[in-house]
């Protein structure tokens, strides 16, 4: 009985891979006449490209995620910048303009420019309005205080709606 069943076992093995090798070559031949292999590489290409796809969507989140660290470093670090500008006392700087040489024996004799505000097309904006929102001391250099002035004033004109006068010190040394 056991040699019965082994060689039942043989022979349905046998079956077995007679089928198989002729199945495959009849599938082939079945898909060929119906149009079917062309729709299995459509299909094969398919998941190619989307596996691909897949692996640059994440190679893309990766770039995003650390894009976004950087962005909050930034965001960090701006934060700290504005923290440390806040607690900067407010400096105010004087702005003096110069005119004439740079040679020290020549006298230098200071001035005050001022800019009235004038109403009309040619009237300053932004960051000169500012400019000019007080006097500023102007120092030229000249042999004497004539020349001097007519330096300031051909430099900053009337015409502009510049006033130029000359600049007086209080000496805090003297006493009333």
């Amino acid at each position: 009985m056991p040699i019965l069943l082994i060689a039942i076992l043989a022979f349905s093995l046998l079956g077995i891979i007679a089928c198989l090798s002729v199945r495959g070559p009849l599938i082939r031949a079945f898909e060929d006449r119906h149009g079917l292999t062309d729709a299995r590489n459509a299909v094969t290409e398919a998941r190619k490209a989307r596996n691909e796809t897949k692996v640059k969507a994440a190679e893309l989140e990766a770039q995003k995620q650390a894009l976004s660290d950087k962005i909050a470093d930034i965001e960090a670090e701006t934060n700290k910048i504005d923290q440390q500008l806040k607690a900067m006392p407010q400096m105010v700087y004087t702005l003096v303009f110069e005119l004439g040489g740079s040679d020290a024996s020549v006298p230098m004799f200071e001035f005050v420019v001022a800019r009235t505000p004038r109403l009309g097309p040619t009237d300053a904006k932004g960051p000169e309005r500012e400019l000019w929102a007080r006097p500023r001391v102007l120092r030229c250099r000249s042999r004497n205080a004539q020349t001097a002035l007519a330096q300031a004033q051909a430099r900053f004109p009337t015409a502009d709606g510049f006033t130029v006068r000359p600049a007086e010190r209080l000496d805090a040394t003297k006493s009333r």
